[in-house]
């Protein structure tokens, strides 16, 4: 319900080719505002809880946009607005003039009073009405309103479905898996919904195939879809068990065939997805599962979250991630606006998203003999050459179960050669001349004097540049020899995970000494034996030390700048590794770990 989200916005965009009325296009949707509830909905809160409000009359003004020149997803995206459900109608019009003969017309509309069928209905009903001139009556008369179907919703929840509510209940006992999938970056801690999106396509001879395949299973063209997008995804996360929302248009009833609103209903499929199963022992499991959920689909997602009591996570969607949605062709050709009217031509303009709700997406359609498919994504999560390779592998496990259905999905290869080339050969090419006559600090040197001001190390919400860093090793450096540390002598450094850390590695380093890692959340008599046992009698922390004798304890926190750079032995013990005893290593991998990854790529 927040003001400034925008994320619950449905873009629909048609292409329109020829001389556009306004005066047609005004009385077009205000027969539709007059014949739809919903265009007249917006919600307020009563006495505590949000209800529906039905407008008798609402103003939609056309917002008309004069490009001279071609319209993009840039304008398109500047025009876009949040909503305020408190006040209707939730929905725009733009009309984005490229030139007398050639329009753009983008429907915002809030997905409070939508679905994907109800676009579909909207766009159908008002190239109809367009093309006979704004006359009601060539549509058909609607005996129900959504105002009906909620109340009929409300008294259908209130006499408890106990069979529905026990199937699934069921079904999500126990622990529920979160899918992790391989991302690019961390997953925030707030949904931020940026996203993007990329389409691909499967052609005509092989939507053949599928079909055959899915007909000797006693299967759905929908059935062998959703079982290769659930086996890429145990692929990818390396879990058995996956759980995918699917969308259902809830739209049980022919009295509702033709109403605008929110009916959509998700139903959470959880399935096991084993290497050790053919594709189609999984299908033949997909198919029950989808059967059963489609059985009790008329009960609400939202009760069953309420009901399961899922722990809060505001980073990810209560009980999954990832969707999966497929529609029919006739279905996706009222959506598309793809109509021929007597003096316009109008096309569907496949605008791209910059929203996406869950981490991905694969929303299909038949569309000509071909499957066409949009992959949504997060882009807080993936990158786009991350997502045309997830489309690859989607080919790749499609293609496989064609030829094999009888074959161990396990056995079956993501990458293709080319691919399976740059990881196994081009990526471990890593022959070649390196300085080794510097020391780790003195490479860490040269890097500060070349990239001063880039950034050295990223912990959390924290950058510190090459220089801030090398600064900060210098002062414990000099700390650290004023206190007798030279070479070969021993330095515990006892440390959280932070910026401290890397700064007390290089600063032992650049006074001679040999650094002993300890984890500060070992018991304390732990942590005294490991002193012992090394001899170290200088400690280098940035928290709590307990009384470690007559050891010396330096806290980084408090340490004073601007001390001069200290003495630095070019060759010295670099690192303890403590076992059972103590291990003293000359570490020349470490010089040349250090160079490659500061090395171009």
């Amino acid at each position: 319900m927040e003001k400034e989200n925008k994320q619950y916005n449905n873009i629909i965009a048609l292409q329109v080719n020829g001389p556009l009325n306004f005066g047609k296009l005004e009385a077009c949707l205000k027969q539709l505002i007059r014949r739809h509830e919903s265009l007249r909905t917006c919600f307020r809160r009563i006495d505590g809880e949000w209800v529906q409000w039905i407008e008798e009359e609402v103003q939609l003004t056309l917002d008309v946009v004069d490009i001279k020149g071609t319209v993009n997803d840039k304008h398109i995206e500047a025009w876009i607005q949040a909503f305020d459900l408190a006040a209707a109608p939730l929905w725009k019009i733009g009309v984005f003039k490229e030139s007398e003969h050639r329009h753009l017309i983008v429907f915002n509309i809030h997905h409070i009073i939508t679905d994907g069928t109800s676009n579909a209905i909207l766009i159908d009903e008002f190239t109809t009405l367009y093309q006979n001139d704004g006359k009601l009556g060539a549509l058909p008369p609607l005996t129900i309103q959504y105002k009906d179907y909620a109340e009929w919703r409300m008294d259908e929840a209130n006499t408890a479905n106990e069979a529905a509510a026990a199937y699934w209940l069921e079904t999500f006992s126990g622990e529920i898996p979160l899918l992790h999938l391989p991302a690019d970056h961390s997953r925030p801690a707030f949904k931020t919904y940026h996203g993007s999106a990329e389409m691909f396509s499967i052609p005509k001879e092989q939507v053949l195939e599928i079909k055959q395949l899915a007909a000797e299973q006693e299967a759905t063209l929908y059935m062998v879809l959703f079982a290769v997008w659930n086996i890429l995804l145990a692929k990818l996360s390396d879990q058995e068990e996956i759980i995918v929302g699917v969308p259902t248009s809830g739209r049980n009833h022919s009295d509702i065939e033709h109403v605008i609103g929110m009916f959509v209903n998700t139903l959470p499929i959880r399935s096991r997805i084993s290497a050790k199963l053919t594709f189609a022992e999984i299908l033949h499991a997909m198919k029950a599962n989808i059967s059963n959920a489609l059985e009790h689909q008329d009960y609400p997602f939202e009760d069953l979250v309420s009901q399961l009591q899922i722990t809060r996570d505001f980073g990810r969607n209560p009980l999954f991630d990832v969707m999966f949605a497929f529609q029919n062709a006739k279905a996706q050709q009222q959506e598309a606006g793809q109509v021929q009217l007597n003096e316009l031509e109008m096309k569907p303009y496949p605008y791209r998203t910059t929203t996406s709700r869950f981490d991905l997406t694969l929303d299909g359609e038949e569309r000509a003999g071909e499957l066409v498919f949009t992959l949504e994504y997060a882009t807080d999560l993936f990158t786009r050459e991350t997502v045309m390779r997830l489309i690859r592998y989607f080919r790749t496990i499609l293609l496989e179960v064609l030829k094999h259905p009888a074959q161990k999905t396990g056995l079956i290869h993501l990458p293709d050669d080319q691919e399976t080339d740059r990881l196994i050969n081009r990526f471990n090419q890593t022959a070649g001349e390196y300085p080794e006559h510097l020391t780790v600090h003195q490479l860490f040197a040269a890097r500060v004097k070349e990239h001063p001001h880039q950034v050295a190390v990223t912990f959390r919400d924290q950058c510190i540049t090459y220089d801030e860093l090398n600064r900060r090793a210098q002062q414990a450096a000099y700390a650290l020899q004023a206190q007798g540390i030279g070479p070969d002598q021993i330095v515990a450094l006892i440390t959280t995970r932070s910026v401290d850390m890397i700064a007390g590695i290089l600063a032992i380093l650049q006074a001679g000494g040999a650094y002993l890692p300890i984890d500060p959340s070992l018991p304390a008599n732990r942590i005294a034996y490991m002193l012992d046992d090394a001899g170290a009698q200088v400690i280098l922390t940035n928290t709590s030390v307990e009384n470690q004798g007559n050891r010396i304890v330096m806290d980084m926190r408090s340490l004073e700048l601007d001390h001069g750079a200290p003495f630095q032995c070019r060759r010295c013990t670099a690192a303890v590794i403590w076992r059972t005893a103590c291990i003293l290593r000359e570490l020349p991998a470490c010089r040349k770990g250090f160079w490659w990854s500061t090395a171009p790529y």
